[in-house]
């Protein structure tokens, strides 16, 4: 339907939103990481996706991939700011949200 509307991104959008969904509040991150790949194959100079998927995959326990991402979300982001402080202190086990 959104589609049909016209709504240019508007998918794409909404997989950015669906992922941070899912990586907050249903803490589902395999879900939340593939909503956010979808994103930043749509859309790769938006930094939302990255964002996005970092969180997932910190979620995962996998924090290298995790700072990768949000690594390149900040070397996308123009307007130079930091990828919303997500490089936090929890252990990699641990099931915090930064």
């Amino acid at each position: 339907m959104r589609a049909r509307l016209g709504f240019r991104g508007a998918k794409t959008r909404g997989d950015g939103a669906l992922a941070f969904y899912f990586a907050i509040v249903e803490w589902d991150d395999p879900r939340a990481l593939s909503l956010a790949e979808n994103a930043i194959r749509a859309r790769p100079k938006d930094v939302e996706g990255y964002h996005f998927a970092g969180m997932a995959l910190r979620g995962m326990g996998r924090p290298e991939e995790a700072a990768n991402r949000w690594a390149q979300a900040e070397a996308v982001d123009i307007g130079g700011v930091p990828s919303w402080g997500n490089f936090c202190a929890c252990p990699a086990a641990s099931p915090c949200r930064c």
